[in-house]
């Protein structure tokens, strides 16, 4: 099964599959649900258990903190989790604008306008462009529109299928957004004190 249909199957189970989703997303070469925390610390920034601390350095926060709220909601909530879908996509979308803003230069520029900017058309080819705009469309209404005659704007099938496209499209932006991070292999600015403390013979 291509990745698109295997996408659509898992976004389409009720209850969310979590085990297959989280298989999926670590499939994606990147900062997965699995990649982006370092288990070893409970609570952490989140406070939340078993998310523990983010696996980036402090001033990629802006970047890569929306997927551990995407994690969150995705994997570990599960009273009335179509509440959640709406902010899944709202963090889908505050991912790739912190991307988005390093590239422009303007930490002010929101994701709709940003993907708009010349330097970035210039950077991106023009299908990454294109849908980087659609995209930002979505967010937007996820951020904006709450005069709806439905419960929900967004279902958690939706959810996953943006949070997917999130991850896809930010494969294509972090070679240009001068990241701290190495994205394809994350750790965090405490794991490597620590990590650096533990290679110390003679620290006692």
């Amino acid at each position: 099964m291509d990745e698109q249909r295997l996408l659509f199957a898992i976004s389409a189970t009720q209850p969310l599959d979590r085990r297959r989703l989280a298989d999926f997303d670590d499939a994606l070469e990147g900062p997965s649900f699995g990649r982006i925390v370092d288990r070893r610390y409970e609570g952490g920034r989140l406070g939340i258990a078993g998310h523990g601390v983010g696996r980036y350095a402090l001033r990629d926060s802006d970047v890569f903190r929306p997927l551990q709220y995407c994690a969150v909601y995705l994997m570990e909530i599960d009273e009335k989790a179509e509440w959640l879908a709406r902010l899944v996509v709202a963090m889908s979308g505050a991912h790739l604008e912190g991307l988005v803003k390093r590239i422009v230069g303007l930490h002010w520029v929101p994701l709709g306008r940003g993907v708009r900017e010349a330097i970035v058309n210039r950077k991106v080819d023009v299908r990454t462009g294109q849908q980087l705009r659609r995209f930002s469309e979505i967010c937007n209404t996820a951020k904006h529109e709450f005069e709806r005659n439905r419960m929900h704007l967004f279902s958690i099938g939706d959810a996953v299928v943006a949070y997917a496209v999130s991850r896809r499209l930010a494969q294509r932006l972090y070679p240009l957004a001068n990241l701290a991070t190495d994205w394809r292999n994350p750790r965090g600015d405490q794991e490597t004190l620590l990590d650096a403390l533990r290679d110390t013979d003679d620290l006692l």
